[in-house]
């Protein structure tokens, strides 16, 4: 047996009793080792030391649990508790991330359902406010012609007028409406931006 598997078996045996010297070492030996490749899946300093940590407390606190045969047995155990934290970690992230995104989707579509139906609403509202504005007989071809659907000639009929009449009336509350609803438009917009 070389001197350094009897300085590696003393050390281990002194880890087991909970000696911190032992811990002191077990760290120097194994921090970078453990940290490189904790590293070289997290991408972070921050979560490398994190897994580093979880490993070495994880054997100090197993550590009566353990049966330490030598370095090469302790190396892998510490190999064997990084691994599994960083499979976990990485995976509790994807399924964090999987619902933050799922929720954010949702919100989102929700949202913009919510906001879209306001608008309408809010347009609607405008218009049907506009149109009560317009002079009497524009009013109500209008009213019969966008709320109820008529043709020119069925409100030809209703108002004992005829169908150039009726289209010219409509052509012209067209056109207040628009202006009117432009206007709103341009406070809506600048309200929103």
């Amino acid at each position: 047996m070389n001197c350094v598997t009897d300085i590696d078996g003393k050390w281990l045996k002194e880890l087991k009793k909970g000696e911190a010297k032992a811990f002191e070492l077990l760290f120097d030996r194994y921090h970078r080792l453990l940290y490189g490749l904790a590293f070289r899946y997290f991408q972070s300093d921050a979560d490398a030391q994190d897994a580093v940590q979880h490993a070495l407390i994880r054997i100090w606190e197993k550590r009566n649990e353990i049966e330490f045969t030598n370095e090469a047995t302790l190396r892998s155990l510490l190999y064997t508790i990084l691994k599994h934290y960083i499979l976990n970690e990485l995976r509790h992230r994807r399924i964090v991330e999987d619902k933050h995104q799922e929720l954010f989707t949702m919100f989102q579509t929700d949202a913009e359902e919510s906001s879209c139906a306001f608008e309408q609403q809010e347009l609607k509202n405008h218009l049907y406010s506009e149109i009560e504005k317009l002079p009497h007989q524009k009013r109500e071809i209008c009213k019969m012609k966008v709320l109820k659907g008529m043709k020119n000639q069925e409100i030809a009929d209703v108002m004992n007028l005829s169908v150039p009449t009726v289209k010219t009336h409509y052509s012209e509350s067209i056109k207040r409406l628009r202006r009117g609803l432009d206007k709103w438009l341009v406070w809506v917009l600048f309200f929103i931006s």
